[in-house]
C-alpha cells in the first residue's frame, strides 16, 4: 500500500523482525523520555512472545509507514483472543498509534489503520486519542458501552499535590508556570491537609474490613485454579479470556512492571483473583488495582477484593486507581468511596461487517486496567 507525499512515496506494510532496529529508532525519536520504557524487552514480550501472537514466518503484528528506510509512523496490535457469547475470535488491541508530526495530515494514519483491519482480526481499543477514534469511525467501528476509571484518595502529601499539579500542566506552558508558583508559595500543604481530613472522615463512615471467610494467597504464578473464576463469567459477557497462560504472560513475564498477584479462597474454594501494582518512583505515588475477577460476579467477593487492595496499599500511596465496565464492580467501587475520574467509550473494528454487527449485540463487556496496554509507566 503506497501513499504519495510531497517528500516521496510512503510505503505502508506489515513489519517483520528485521525491521526492529528502524522501529526502535522511530520509538526513541517519537516517544522521548518514555522511550526507555518501550525498549526491546517490552517489544519482544508484547509482539513476539505473546501467546496469542501466532506469528507466521518473520512477520510481527506491527504495521509501519516507511519513507525510504526510515519509519515515520506505525500502528501495532497486541494480539489476544476475544470471547463473545459462546464463541471465540482472533483479535487484538490497537496500541502505539504514532505518526511523526511532520508526516501528519497526509492520511498515513488512515492507511495504517486500513492495513491493520485487512488482517481480519477483531480489533479493540479502550484508550485512544481523538485522531485514532476518527480513524476507527471511518472504518465503521462500533462503540461499546461506556466504562469508567475510578480513583480513591488515600493519604496525599504536599509533595503529591505539587507533583500532580506539575504533571497535569506539563504540556501547557502558562499552566506549568502557574503550578510552579503555587508550589513555591507552599499552597499544596493546605490542600493536602484538607484532603487528609476528608479521607479520615470517609474512612470512619465507609468500613473496609475483610470478612474472615476470605483468604488471600500471594502467588508467583497463576495456575488452573483461576479457570473456575473466569469461566463463571464465560458466555454472559464479552471479554479477553483470563486463562492461567494469559495471566502469567501479562502479569508475570511483563518486563519493567512489578505486579502483586493473589488468589482468593472462601471455604476452601477459589472464588477470585487480584492483580495489584504500586507506582514506580518516576510516577505519581499511586496504587493500581490492575486486574481481578469475582466468581459468578458476586458483589460480596468483589467488595472483599477491593477492600483487600485498599488495605494492602494503606497509607503508602496518595490514591488508589481502578477501572470497571460492568455494573457489579462499578457499584461496589462507588460504595467504597471511589470516584469516577475518567470516561471511556471503547470501540471495535473488524473487516467482517456481519461479525461486527453480531458483536454490537453483546450487551456487556468486561474490561479493566489489565486490558489493552492501559497499565504502563506514566511519567509524573
Amino acid at each position: 500500500m503506497v501513499a504519495a507525499t510531497t517528500k516521496m512515496a510512503i510505503i505502508v506494510r506489515q513489519a517483520c523482525i528485521e525491521d526492529y532496529p528502524a522501529i526502535s529508532n522511530f520509538i526513541r525519536e517519537a516517544c522521548g523520555p518514555l522511550a526507555i520504557y518501550k525498549g526491546e524487552d517490552r517489544w519482544r514480550w508484547q509482539f513476539i512472545e505473546n501467546p496469542a501472537a501466532m506469528r507466521r514466518g518473520k512477520e510481527v503484528p506491527v504495521w509501519i509507514a516507511l519513507d525510504g528506510t526510515r519509519v515515520v509512523g506505525q500502528i501495532a496490535v497486541q494480539r489476544t483472543w476475544i470471547n463473545a457469547g459462546m464463541r471465540q475470535y482472533e483479535g487484538g488491541w490497537i496500541v502505539d498509534v504514532i505518526i511523526f508530526p511532520s508526516y501528519r495530515g497526509l492520511g498515513l494514519g488512515h492507511l495504517l489503520y486500513s492495513a491493520v483491519v485487512e488482517s481480519g482480526l477483531v480489533l479493540v481499543t479502550l484508550t485512544m486519542a481523538m485522531a485514532t477514534r476518527r480513524m476507527a469511525e471511518r472504518l465503521s467501528a462500533i462503540t461499546l458501552p461506556v466504562m469508567h476509571q475510578y480513583s480513591r484518595l488515600a493519604r496525599p502529601t504536599s509533595s503529591d499535590v505539587g507533583r500532580y499539579l506539575v504533571a497535569r500542566s506539563k504540556h501547557r506552558p502558562a499552566w506549568l508556570r502557574a503550578a510552579r508558583v503555587v508550589c513555591a508559595a507552599g499552597l499544596p500543604f493546605p490542600v493536602a491537609w484538607s484532603a487528609r481530613c476528608m479521607t479520615a472522615s470517609r474512612d470512619h463512615l465507609v468500613p473496609t474490613a475483610i470478612e474472615k471467610s476470605y483468604l488471600f494467597h500471594s502467588v508467583d504464578r497463576f495456575d488452573e485454579r483461576v479457570s473456575d473464576v473466569w469461566t463463571s463469567q464465560h458466555g454472559s459477557v464479552g471479554m479477553v479470556p483470563r486463562t492461567a497462560g494469559y495471566l502469567n504472560w501479562r502479569f508475570v513475564e511483563c518486563p519493567l512492571l512489578r505486579y502483586e498477584r493473589f488468589l482468593v479462597e472462601q471455604h476452601g474454594r477459589t472464588v477470585g483473583y487480584l492483580v495489584l501494582r504500586r507506582s514506580e518512583p518516576v510516577e505519581l505515588r499511586q496504587g493500581f488495582i490492575v486486574d481481578g475477577m469475582a466468581a459468578n460476579d458476586d458483589a460480596a467477593i468483589w467488595r472483599n477484593l477491593f477492600c483487600f487492595a485498599i488495605r494492602r496499599f494503606g497509607d503508602h500511596v496518595c490514591s488508589v486507581e481502578a477501572a470497571a465496565s460492568t455494573p457489579v464492580p462499578s457499584t461496589v467501587l462507588a460504595s467504597l468511596g471511589f470516584l469516577k475520574t475518567r470516561r471511556l467509550a471503547p470501540v471495535i473494528v473488524c473487516k467482517d461487517r456481519q461479525l461486527l454487527a453480531e458483536l454490537s449485540h453483546v450487551p456487556i463487556w468486561f474490561f479493566d486496567k489489565g486490558d489493552h496496554d492501559w497499565d504502563q509507566i506514566q511519567l509524573a
